[in-house]
């Protein structure tokens, strides 16, 4: 239930975030890529450690580029909203 929970959000908000889910201080943010058909065929993704980030600046600041990114490489591939 709860990873049925944290995709929906994900799905939801158009990236996900991470906190030392692979690595104790590891931060990390992702964001997909769609083909034309709209399936996601990559992600980018950006990470740094708890000494020169937190969640939220991932969240607020970071993630908002990834999809900006992520989307502009979408609609190059195909993509259409």
């Amino acid at each position: 239930a709860q990873l049925r929970e944290s995709l929906a959000e994900v799905r939801s908000q158009g990236f996900a975030v991470v906190a030392g889910e692979l690595e104790e201080d590891l931060l990390s943010a992702a964001a997909p890529v769609r083909d034309r058909s709209g399936q996601v065929v990559a992600a980018l993704a950006s990470s740094t450690s708890t000494g020169r980030s937190d969640p939220e600046r991932l969240r607020t600041e970071i993630a908002p580029l990834l999809v900006e990114v992520a989307g502009a490489i979408s609609a190059d591939i195909g993509y259409v909203r």
